[in-house]
């Protein structure tokens, strides 16, 4: 089954690079709705996601997954959960 997740992180070393986790996120058909929130549509379970996404990151790096239900509210996003 397909579930949508929101994949939010914050990089917290001065001056961490974004690419290689942008890259990422980008060929796996991830759309940006934040500047560090991406929603990406998937066969994965949340935990695998986070785990995916914790492999790009520092450990110090905060990460957080949750799966997009019909509910959700948002203004000024850069995507919908319906178009990814």
């Amino acid at each position: 089954m397909n579930s949508v997740y929101h994949i939010g992180y914050d990089l917290n070393r001065p001056g961490q690079a974004y690419g290689t986790l942008i890259a990422a996120l980008r060929r796996a058909g991830a759309k940006q709705v934040l500047l560090s929130g991406w929603l990406l549509r998937t066969t994965a379970s949340a935990s695998d996601v986070r785990d995916w996404v914790r492999k790009m990151v520092d450990t110090n790096d905060r990460v957080f997954v949750t799966e997009v239900t019909t509910n959700w509210a948002g203004a000024n996003i850069l995507s919908r959960p319906d178009q990814v």
